[in-house]
């Protein structure tokens, strides 16, 4: 005993002489100290204001003055937290707030210059990392231009203060630290396994940072890049034979006149005027006389496209485009303009493949096809196909504008004459008959047009017809990296992305997690009496409640967000390690060093936070790299029973779109399956090697002689 305490007086007394003998460059490092704790502490005053208005404002968004106020932070680079969200910001904030009183106190200005660079990095994980090449490009930051604000002032510069307050610690306490990470990395060097776990990890990490390249620009949330459940392209390298599939492909088709088809009266009319604006075609003619019982048809072509695949599947293509038909004569009575139609019209659309042309629409079918539909016997119970006049027979005489997306509905179906035995659509018939074979494939658009009489006198007929370029969709039947999923998005887009969120979900509800139960550890195990039995009784309340239906409880009743979801997780997360803190406390606040501390004078918190916690690092380490995939597991567990934020591709979310929407498991879509599963399990298993290695490394009885 006399020997710890001669110990300890010798410690204070040199750690008194290195204050006299640097007594010259202290002023300087203290005015650094300063500067940088104020820094964190101004960052963690503006992250509360963020959350408070966020919270003020997002009660508010229905009146103008609030909505626009938001509109003008986002155009600035800062996008504000909705609703309750805006919490993550207040609690970041009070984080800083903390590690800048530390950092300006001094005596724990290591503890809290890591506690800012670990805060800046889970925040960097939080508001955007993977996002940054998105945020770059469509986030306007007037003054400097570069990147989403939140991230430079809750992330980046953060991280970049705990790192210089690391720098700023006194020459003996930096020898302390740097014999301690050469000391740490000498042991981890040695652990294969841990080697093996952090590479891993930083792969990940790489992943997560380039999300954007790794997704090859893919939006995750896009549909129909290819048709639904379709395999890898790669797969045609096994199996050559799936070269023919067809690919997706989008075909851009512009109208071209052909001159022949107009009529010279038509042509030598002054008024008579082709242009082409962007990528639609204007054909318009005004007051000209047509010769008598004259009916004419203008032809539109488009240029010839290869089409070099099988057919697609039924439903996987689609053809749109827009048209803007006019048949009136506008004058003028008094102020008032006034209109009169002058011509009846129609237009048809043909689509040629290299074996036969089909006539696949025209503006007087499209304006009454359900009146087509209903023709039938037996009334909208089973489709038939129907027979139509001719499309110049069919005239219409009023103003129009079509949007026209054909794909395989009952409507289209019926007109084509596709109806399978049931009274059906049958999609596929219809694309293999379109799409017969490999080769040159063409649109022509006819335009009829017929004058009007009035008390049998011809009038001059006017018209003008405004047509958008046709585009022709085809859905590939093999596609990227790993196919498709049910809705046709990119499965290795989506599992690219759930990296990013699935590292901040684990990181930053590990972090909540831990620094509870530090705190409620080292609290109770020191403070004893009262407050040790107040909250180990709260602890064995929450112990004893089933966490995972009481987490899906609150989610149902807070809404199904990814934040409450990592909140919750914390909330239940710290229960376990402040329990073995608390029995390390109970027993090292007895030792002579805590006592020796205690009679000279140093207070209750100095004690727990200087002496205490140190000693319970090991524990904290191990058990920190180890609840980040509990809590990434947690995550998916409640994504996969539908508990999950719908709008974030989370891995565990995909399992559920499998399993309740998509069908994967029944088509044993394994390109979907697979790649969710095999990412979660070698992140958690990345983890779970480094909490080896670690508790090898810190655990004194589990380290191995080499």
């Amino acid at each position: 005993m006399e020997f710890l305490i001669l110990e300890f007086v010798l410690e204070r007394g040199s750690r008194e002489s290195s204050k006299t003998m640097s007594g010259k460059i202290e002023p300087r490092r203290s005015l650094r100290v300063a500067i940088v704790s104020i820094l964190i502490f101004a960052l963690g005053i503006i992250s509360i204001v963020l959350g408070a208005t966020s919270m003020f404002l997002g009660g508010r968004l229905t009146e103008d003055w609030a909505s626009q106020l938001w509109v003008n932070f986002a155009v600035n680079g800062l996008i504000m937290l909705s609703g309750v969200t805006a919490l993550i910001d207040i609690c970041v904030g009070v984080i800083y707030l903390i590690s800048g009183y530390l950092l300006l106190k001094g005596k724990n200005l290591e503890f809290g210059a890591v506690l800012a660079l670990g805060m800046g990095l889970v925040s960097l994980f939080i508001f955007g990392i993977g996002g940054w090449w998105t945020l770059i490009n469509n986030v306007v930051y007037k003054g400097i231009g570069v990147t989403y604000l939140r991230i430079i002032l809750l992330g980046l510069i953060p991280m970049i203060s705990g790192a210089l307050g690391l720098t700023m610690q006194r020459e003996e306490a930096k020898t302390v630290m740097g014999r301690r990470i050469r000391g740490f990395w000498e042991d981890f060097s040695h652990n294969k396994i841990g080697l093996v776990g952090a590479t891993i990890l930083f792969m990940y990490i790489g992943a997560a940072i380039l999300t954007p390249v790794l997704s090859l620009g893919i939006n995750p949330d896009q549909t129909d890049l290819a048709d639904d459940l379709v395999p890898p392209e790669w797969l045609t390298v096994f199996n050559p034979s799936l070269n023919t599939l067809p690919r997706s492909t989008v075909y851009t088709l512009g109208w071209k006149l052909d001159n022949s088809s107009i009529p010279e009266f038509i042509s030598s009319s002054s008024s008579y005027n082709v242009t082409m604006v962007g990528n639609e075609t204007i054909f318009k003619f005004d007051q000209v006389t047509f010769p008598e019982n004259k009916s004419i048809c203008i032809v539109l072509n488009t240029d010839l496209f290869n089409y070099p695949y099988d057919p697609p599947r039924g439903g996987g293509f689609n053809v749109i485009f827009s048209a803007r038909t006019d048949p009136n004569y506008y004058y003028k009575i008094g102020n008032a303009t006034v209109s009169t139609s002058r011509a009846l019209y129609n237009v048809e659309v043909n689509f040629t493949n290299p074996e036969q042309t089909f006539s696949i629409w025209d503006a007087e079918w499209y304006l009454n096809k359900l009146s087509y539909w209903r023709q039938g016997p037996e009334t909208q119970m089973k489709l038939l196909p129907i027979i139509l006049p001719p499309a110049q027979t069919r005239l219409l005489k009023t103003k129009q504008t079509f949007s026209v997306s054909l794909a395989a509905d009952i409507y289209w179906a019926s007109r084509m004459g596709y109806v399978d035995e049931s009274g059906g659509v049958d999609p596929n018939g219809l694309a293999r008959t379109l799409f017969s074979k490999p080769g040159n494939y063409s649109f022509k658009m006819y335009i009829f047009i017929s004058p009007t009489t009035s008390a049998g006198t011809l009038r001059p007929v006017s018209f003008s017809l405004k047509v958008s370029s046709i585009k022709l969709t085809i859905r590939g039947l093999l596609w990227g990296v790993m196919g498709t999923d049910y809705q046709g998005q990119d499965v290795w887009a989506r599992v690219v992305y759930g990296i990013k969120i699935s590292l901040a979900i684990g990181l930053a509800a590990s972090v909540v997690s831990i620094l509870l139960g530090i705190v409620v550890g080292i609290v109770a195990g020191y403070l004893g009496g009262t407050v040790d039995e107040l909250l180990m009784r709260v602890v064995d309340i929450l112990l004893c409640l089933p966490s995972l239906p009481l987490l899906m409880v609150l989610v149902y009743i807070y809404g199904k967000n990814v934040w409450y979801i990592i909140i919750l997780i914390a909330v239940f997360g710290w229960l376990g390690l402040s329990r073995v803190i608390r029995s390390q406390i109970l027993s090292l606040r007895e030792t002579a060093f805590v006592e020796c501390a205690s009679a000279s004078g140093a207070s209750r918190t100095y004690i727990m936070f200087r002496h205490l916690l140190p000693n319970v690092l090991p524990i904290i380490i191990s058990d920190f790299v180890l609840s980040v995939p509990a809590a990434i597991m947690f995550e998916a567990s409640l994504s996969f029973i539908g508990f999950g934020d719908p709008s974030t591709p989370t891995w565990g979310r995909e399992f559920n779109r499998m399993w309740i929407e998509g069908g994967a498991f029944t088509h044993f879509s394994w390109w979907w399956i697979l790649p969710p599963g095999i990412a979660i399990s070698i992140l958690c298993m990345a983890f779970v090697f480094l909490g080896h290695a670690v508790d090898e490394i810190v655990n004194p009885r589990l380290r191995r002689r080499r």
